[in-house]
């Protein structure tokens, strides 16, 4: 049996795959193809551009329904010359399809970009999934600075979740950003930096809490335990150990690593927030893809623990679920305008009450059993120019450049 950290907890990934768990639903995963007449949506003359980072279908698995091979027929259908390969992720294959073929049932113009990232076009509309993950970061964004869709400003309003009042206090947790030390530990005793605030932290307990770096893309993040009373300069020493060469890379960058108590998560959710509203929501089932869900907004199935295996239909849970989002999004954006698309992972602690996991932007972002139909309605309507987010100079003066 392996172990895998995920956000807040450790959890078991069993051997024999899925169990699902008795509840008053029988599972049967169906897959419908989503009729015209479903999209509500007016075209809109705003160029997309549909990226595919490579036309090859993932290796066939055992766990596969029919409904998966009438995709992979449908797909090679449309990308002749597509095969399988075994460096195509499964699950990242069948979200790229059903992102697709919602926008070919949505009838409205597009072309398909196969590879890496065009040059940017005014006001395009870019969907898919894109081989490069963070557009946020130096030449990426300027390349990029003129797409209508993904909105970069509210990409970076959405890494920095945890700035908000909202979203921290929804937390239910302690939570924190912090500077790293210089590499010589240079810093160390500074209000903000990491080991100063876990040394307060665990001043009269023993902690356990989850690290993860915020400043830059495709770092890890880990579990980290801090015994009652550890100096600063332990606790940095803890951390040397812990975090390697990531702390010897980053030394010395602001607010680098988010840091928040570790948790006993349930039920893990994602509700995807376009334009500030709730228009989707699947349970976080990595070992899932939207060709599992049932025919609703707000799938019910969810996992007990990430990756345990233990999955259950909670219907009840899921519109508790989508109610707590519709009034968080609405305080977010009150806070910070551009607050406006971005995925909320939500979660039950163990008193029951729902909490914020975090926040991502719509980058690549993962759909588990949400279908796509659901949500590029709200994408096309948000960037029609009559509903279009803020202007780009307020948008800057919100989230300004890193």
């Amino acid at each position: 049996m392996t172990t895998s950290t995920t956000c807040g907890r450790l959890s078991t990934r069993p051997p024999n795959g899925l169990r699902q768990r008795a509840t008053d639903d029988a599972f049967a995963p169906v897959v419908r193809e989503s009729p015209n007449a479903t999209m509500t949506t007016t075209p809109t003359p705003t160029p997309i551009v549909f990226a595919i980072p490579t036309i090859n279908l993932p290796l066939e698995s055992a766990r596969e329904t029919p409904n998966h091979a009438a995709v992979r027929a449908r797909w090679q259908a449309s990308f002749p010359g597509a095969a399988q390969s075994e460096s195509v992720d499964r699950e990242e294959f069948f979200e790229l399809a059903n992102a697709y073929f919602a926008l070919v049932g949505a009838a409205v113009p597009y072309r398909v970009a196969i590879g890496d990232v065009p040059q940017s076009e005014a006001n395009t509309i870019y969907l898919g999934r894109y081989r490069k993950h963070s557009f946020c970061v130096g030449a990426d964004h300027d390349a990029l600075d003129g797409f209508r869709w993904p909105d970069l400003r509210a990409v970076r309003c959405a890494e920095q979740w945890y700035e908000q009042r909202a979203f921290r206090d929804a937390a239910g947790r302690w939570i924190g950003v912090f500077d790293i030390p210089a590499e010589d530990g240079c810093g160390i005793g500074a209000a903000n930096s990491l080991p100063s605030a876990l040394s307060v932290y665990a001043r009269d307990a023993d902690r356990d809490v989850f690290l993860k770096v915020v400043s830059h893309a495709k770092y890890g993040c880990w579990k980290v335990h801090i015994p009652r009373g550890t100096s600063p300069k332990n606790v940095w020493d803890i951390i040397l150990g812990e975090l390697e060469y990531t702390v010897v890379h980053l030394a010395g960058s602001p607010r680098a690593i988010l840091a928040s108590a570790w948790t006993d998560l349930r039920y893990e959710y994602r509700l995807i927030v376009i334009d500030g509203q709730v228009v989707a929501g699947a349970g976080c089932i990595d070992a899932m893809d939207p060709y599992f869900a049932v025919e609703t907004p707000f799938d019910p199935q969810m996992e007990t623990y990430r990756n345990c295996g233990e999955i259950a239909r909670l219907p009840a849970l899921a519109q508790s679920y989508a109610a707590f989002g519709y009034e968080l999004a609405a305080r977010a954006v009150r806070e910070q305008a551009t607050m406006r698309h971005y995925t909320l992972d939500l979660a039950l602690n163990p008193q029951g009450r729902i909490v914020v996991v975090e926040c991502n932007p719509t980058l690549n972002f993962g759909l588990y059993c949400a279908r796509y139909e659901h949500i590029l309605p709200a994408i096309l309507r948000a960037c029609e120019p009559s509903t279009a987010s803020p202007s780009r100079r307020a948008e800057r003066t919100l989230c300004p450049e890193k």
